[in-house]
C-alpha cells in the first residue's frame, strides 16, 4: 500500500468516524433519517471532510427544507369546529390544564384519541412506536395529547389527514424550577451552598453542573436541565450551542404548529385557540388546578447572573418561548377589541361554573344556565358536566380509554367488547354507573379472580 492510499484511507476513516460521532451527538435514525445518508454521503467522498458544525448545520438545513412540504396549511379561519389536533404536552409546563380540556372535548364529542397502553406517556423520552398505544379496529385517530416527542411522520401517519399541531410552552427558568422540584433534581443542588435555591445554584454554573444527557444508542439524547421543552417539540440537543441552527430551527415552527398555548397567558391563548378551532366557548370552561405545586424558590427568581447563565444555556427554549409568545400577541392585536371582552367573559364564566359544581356536589341544584354571547350559544352546566369537569388526567384517560372500549373501537379488545357493543354506550353512561368498576369486575370473573 503506497503512501497516497495510505492517506485516502486514513481520511475515509476519520470521516466516518466524525459522522458516527455526530449520529450519536444529535440524533436518531428513526427520527432524522438524513444521519444514514450522511453517512453514506461521506464513505463516498473521502477528498471533502467537512468540519462537525458544517455538518450539524447542513444536517437541520436538509431537515428544514423537508419541513416546507409538512407546513400547517389551515388558514387563521374556520367555519365548522376542527377535531383533529395533536397535542405536545411538554413536561413541567403547566399542560395538565390545557390536556384536560383537549380530552374532555374527545369525551364529549366523542374522538378517537390515542391512549398509552402500559404508562402515562406515548414513547417519551424516545419516538412514538406501535406498542406504546392501543391500535384502532379501523380508521384513524383524531386526538393525540399526552407526553410525547414530536416526529411529523409518525404521527402524521397515524392521525387523520386534516390534522394540526398544537402543544404549551412556560418561562423557561419557570420550567425548569418546576423540574427540579417535581422530580426532586432540588436535593442535589442544595448542599454546601449559602443560598437556599437550587435552581440558582444550578445556573451559577450549569455547563459543568448538568449531568451528561441521557442516551441508549438508538435514540436522541435528552436531558431535563436544557432545552427539555425544546427538545420534545423535535430540537436536536446535540445543536444547543449553534445558533444559526437554532434560529432556523425556530422559525421552522412556525411553519409546522398551528398554535402553541403560553402558560403565562393561559387564558388569552385558551380564548385564541378556540377561535382558531371553532369550539364553543362551553368547550373550554375549567376548573383553577386543586393540585397546584408550592416549594420556597417558586417566586424567588435566580440572580440576574444566573439568569443570564440560563439564556446562553438553554437558548433554544428562550428563543422558542420569545417567538410563541410573541405570535399569540401578534394574533390577539388582530382580533379586535372584543378579544378582551371575551377573555375578561371567559375568566368570570369559569368562576361561576366553579361556584356552581362545589354547591352541586353538595345537593341536588338545577341546571346552570349561561345566557347566549357575542360568542357562544346559550348553553348549561348540570352535576354531570361537574364530574367530568373534576376529573383528573388520570381518569379522563381511563374513561376515554373505557369508551372506544365499550363501543368496540379498540383493535385489542373487539371480541371483548362485542356483547357490550350491542347498544349505544356513550360517557355519560359510563359516568352515571361507573362502568369501570363493572369492566373490572367481569374481568376478574373471567380470570378467576
Amino acid at each position: 500500500m503506497n503512501k497516497s492510499q495510505l492517506f485516502l484511507l486514513l481520511v475515509l476513516n476519520s470521516c466516518i468516524l466524525v459522522g458516527y460521532y455526530i449520529w450519536r451527538l444529535n440524533g436518531s435514525t428513526r427520527g432524522l433519517s438524513g444521519i444514514r445518508k450522511q453517512l453514506v454521503s461521506l464513505a463516498r467522498n473521502t477528498r471533502q471532510c467537512p468540519t462537525i458544525e458544517n455538518q450539524e448545520h447542513g444536517r437541520v438545513r436538509r431537515w428544514l427544507a423537508s419541513t416546507d412540504e409538512i407546513s400547517q396549511s389551515h388558514g387563521e379561519t374556520c367555519t365548522s369546529p376542527r377535531t383533529t389536533f395533536v397535542f405536545i404536552k411538554v413536561h413541567k409546563a403547566g399542560g395538565t390544564t390545557a390536556l384536560a380540556i383537549m380530552h374532555r372535548l374527545a369525551v364529549v364529542r366523542n374522538l378517537s384519541t390515542v391512549i398509552p397502553r402500559m404508562s402515562v406517556v406515548l414513547g417519551h423520552p424516545f419516538q412514538l412506536r406501535l406498542e406504546d398505544y392501543h391500535a384502532l379496529k379501523e380508521g384513524k385517530f383524531e386526538v393525540l395529547g399526552e407526553h410525547s416527542v414530536y416526529n411529523r411522520d409518525v404521527m402524521d401517519s397515524i392521525m387523520k389527514e386534516d390534522v394540526v399541531y398544537l402543544a404549551v410552552l412556560r418561562r423557561p427558568v419557570s420550567q425548569l424550577a418546576s423540574t427540579f422540584h417535581y422530580y426532586g433534581i432540588e436535593r442535589r443542588y442544595k448542599r454546601g451552598s449559602v443560598s437556599h435555591n437550587p435552581v440558582e445554584n444550578f445556573l451559577l454554573d450549569p455547563w459543568r453542573r448538568m449531568p451528561k444527557p441521557y442516551r441508549d444508542g438508538r435514540n436522541a439524547p435528552y436531558s431535563k436541565y436544557r432545552n427539555w421543552q425544546s427538545t420534545e417539540m423535535g430540537f436536536p440537543l446535540g445543536l444547543s450551542d449553534n445558533e444559526a441552527a437554532i434560529h432556523d430551527w425556530v422559525q421552522s415552527t412556525g411553519r409546522e404548529f398551528f398554535f402553541v398555548i403560553i402558560l403565562e397567558h393561559f387564558d388569552e391563548s385558551m380564548v385564541m385557540l378556540r377561535r382558531l378551532m371553532c369550539w364553543d366557548v362551553k368547550d373550554i370552561i375549567y376548573l383553577r388546578p386543586s393540585l397546584s405545586r408550592s416549594y420556597k424558590y417558586k417566586t424567588k427568581p435566580p440572580s440576574e447572573k444566573a439568569l443570564r447563565n440560563h439564556r446562553k444555556f438553554s437558548a433554544v427554549d428562550y428563543a422558542l418561548h420569545e417567538y410563541w409568545n410573541v405570535s399569540l400577541w401578534r394574533r390577539i392585536s388582530q382580533q379586535g377589541v372584543d378579544f378582551h371582552e371575551e377573555v375578561a367573559a371567559y375568566k368570570q364564566m369559569n368562576s361561576v361554573a366553579a361556584s356552581y359544581c362545589e354547591i352541586a356536589s353538595k345537593g341536588s341544584v338545577p341546571p346552570k344556565v349561561f345566557p347566549q354571547t357575542k360568542w357562544s350559544a346559550r348553553f348549561e352546566i348540570d352535576l354531570l358536566f361537574c364530574k367530568l369537569l373534576n376529573l383528573f388526567t388520570v381518569e379522563l384517560r381511563k374513561l376515554l380509554f373505557y369508551t372506544m372500549y365499550a363501543q368496540g373501537r379498540l383493535k385489542q379488545f373487539q371480541k371483548e367488547s362485542e356483547k357490550l357493543n350491542r347498544h349505544s354506550i356513550t360517557w355519560q353512561d359510563i359516568v352515571e354507573h361507573n362502568f369501570q368498576k363493572i369492566a373490572n369486575r367481569k374481568n376478574k370473573k373471567k380470570h378467576g379472580g
